[in-house]
């Protein structure tokens, strides 16, 4: 499946670049519109959470701190969330190329990775620029964002594929999905520091798959910390496995999958 996303690679840039044209191509702003969303979602809760939340991040007293601290959650969650609802309808959208023979169907997916990592590697660069301007210290540290987006869009996927399968045959799946997102964001602490969180609660949501990648954007565009090699050593297993999980699923199912469309 990697020879056939290297032999097609010209294939897949140029798919993305043509959604990421096309997505915008009659909008005046263009792609600015990746960004304004997840930054209006910063300007309500920052008017409406930020005097009572700011004395809650105790590791950080800049006036700034949980704007900041919100736009590092969502940079996660936005990539997390992006994957998943894409991938929830990935077989189903690409039908048409599935069900040609000599159709290298491992581009798929790769286009859909290449286009949200680039949507959040905008997103990241307009938060560095943001947070210049505020005059928000940064750690050199911040640029090692980019590569965990690549780990958490893998791990993403692997998720998302397993789903998009499944959404063939069962299509509730992918109208149930925005729904488990929206209870599954508020069970990870974005809006929120963790620190508010009751000790008995606290331990279920460290138990959320994605709380160690949330954990880790914040840790290095809020706070200027460094992941722990353990940590990262698991998230790396962990996305592996999954997506390990998910090509076997895909070849098992991929005939199945293809009559279904």
């Amino acid at each position: 499946m990697l020879k056939a996303c290297w032999k097609y690679r010209l294939f897949i840039i140029t798919s993305i670049r043509n959604e990421l044209t096309s997505n915008f191509k009659k909008s005046s702003i263009g792609s600015v519109w990746i960004i304004l969303n997840p930054l209006s979602q910063v300007l309500i809760y920052s008017l409406v959470l930020s005097k009572v939340i700011s004395a809650k991040l105790s590791t950080n007293t800049n006036p700034y701190a949980y704007a900041i601290y919100l736009m590092a959650g969502l940079l996660s969650w936005n990539l997390f969330q992006e994957i998943l609802v894409k991938s929830s309808n990935i077989f189903l959208n690409s039908s048409q190329y599935l069900k040609k023979m000599q159709f290298p169907r491992s581009t798929i997916p790769a286009i859909l990775y290449g286009s949200s990592i680039l949507n959040n590697v905008l997103l990241f660069f307009s938060i560095l620029f943001i947070a210049l301007i505020l005059k928000y210290p940064l750690d050199i540290g911040v640029f090692v964002i980019p590569f965990l987006s690549l780990l958490l869009g893998l791990f993403s996927l692997s998720i998302g594929i397993i789903l998009g399968i499944l959404n063939v045959f069962i299509r509730d799946i992918s109208q149930l999905l925005p729904i488990i997102l929206q209870l599954w964001f508020w069970f990870t602490p974005i809006v929120y520091p963790e620190s508010i969180v009751p000790e008995y609660i606290l331990k279920y949501i460290k138990i959320n798959p994605i709380y160690l990648f949330v954990k880790m954007y914040q840790d290095l565009l809020c706070v200027g910390t460094y992941p722990s090699l353990a940590k990262l050593f698991f998230l790396v297993l962990s996305s592996l496995f999954l997506s390990i999980l998910a090509i076997k699923f895909y070849r098992k199912s991929v005939d199945e999958i293809v009559d279904a469309i």
